[in-house]
């Protein structure tokens, strides 16, 4: 489990120095701050989101679709947290935030991230929330956001998105000590 643990610190280390070519050090602390925490969510309703990692709250979680929603506690290792602060400085996420409205009015609301002419219902929706020295940033954006990025201004989120899926959330040994999921979306 320690190796697991230390393989996905190396993955999230080694994705967030592939992309130094970015240089957003005078957009975000250094030196990660105390009171940084994350939290992902999705699902296809605004008003039932599905927690899948909250290092604040110390959760990780899955969709098991026909048999529910399942969680457990998480304790976030330190260079994992680390990791993950490094990739939203590094992609610079934060100006996809509720704070900088960098957003296509959807058919949600105003307040949704979505790519113009890409229409998929139902539509999967994801949301990031962060705090970094004590100002709380909120992504909420649909699938046409990540998965189908025809406007470029979407390509760090998207990247981001898979990083924090595959490389970290999917890899946590107590996501995968969770049962396969019973049925799906279509």
């Amino acid at each position: 489990m320690k190796v697991k643990g230390l393989l996905i610190a190396m993955s999230l280390l080694l994705a967030s120095l592939s992309f130094g070519c970015f240089d957003n050090s005078q957009k975000y602390p250094a030196v990660m701050p105390d009171d940084f925490y994350f939290v992902y969510e999705e699902g296809f309703s605004p008003n039932t989101l599905n927690t899948l990692l909250d290092t604040k709250n110390k959760i990780v979680g899955k969709d098991l679709v026909s048999n529910g929603y399942i969680s457990t506690a998480y304790d976030i290792p330190q260079e994992n947290l680390q990791g993950i602060y490094n990739l939203i400085a590094q992609y610079d996420i934060r100006v996809y935030s509720n704070q900088n409205r960098y957003h296509v009015k959807s058919y949600f609301d105003s307040d949704w991230l979505t790519v113009k002419g890409v229409w998929i219902s139902p539509t999967f929706l994801y949301k990031f929330t962060f705090c970094i020295d004590g100002e709380i940033y909120e992504i909420k954006c649909d699938c046409s956001a990540l998965w189908y990025p025809m406007d470029k201004k979407y390509d760090n989120l998207a990247a981001f998105d898979r990083i924090i899926r595959s490389d970290f959330y999917m890899n946590t040994p107590e996501y995968q000590s969770f049962p396969p999921a019973n049925g799906g979306w279509v």
